[in-house]
């Protein structure tokens, strides 16, 4: 899969098509998922030919606002009954869910330590970065 710079939405569904392939025997993934950092108007038409029919695709990107086009197979969309949603922080209520997150914390019922990889100090944020695009590490922390 490329990686940031030669990034292409295409080259990922031509390496994911053959194996969403053989592991659906052709019926394709019941639920598909993009987690780019910026999602782009060409990214949706290969998450869509990963996606079966009735499926959804699911968009937890954000986007430019002033992005307005995107390009998909409408008839695809349309007689394949497909849905696509955005999903932003798992659809959580910022104002419920973070008090009784950090309430759980707080009394030892979340472990957040046990999930940080690696913690960079400020100046090695450059370091933290590469790490994670070279995916040595999964959840990175900088500490201030």
């Amino acid at each position: 899969m490329a990686l940031l710079g030669t990034f292409s939405p295409y080259a990922v569904v031509h390496e994911a098509m053959p194996l969403v392939t053989e592991i659906t025997r052709g019926v394709m993934a019941d639920r598909t998922i993009t987690a780019a950092g910026l999602m782009t108007g060409d990214m949706l038409m290969p998450l869509m030919l990963l996606t079966r029919k009735g499926g959804r695709a699911c968009l937890t990107s954000t986007a430019n606002p002033r992005v307005t086009n995107v390009e998909v197979v409408l008839v695809d969309v349309i007689f394949g009954q497909k849905e696509i949603v955005g999903n932003v922080f798992g659809v959580c209520n910022p104002h419920a869910d973070l008090p009784r997150l950090l309430s759980l914390y707080k009394r030892g019922e979340l472990k957040l330590e046990e999930l940080v990889t690696t913690t960079y100090a400020l100046d090695q944020i450059n370091k933290g970065y590469d790490d994670l695009l070279n995916g040595r590490i999964m959840r990175g922390m900088i500490t201030f």
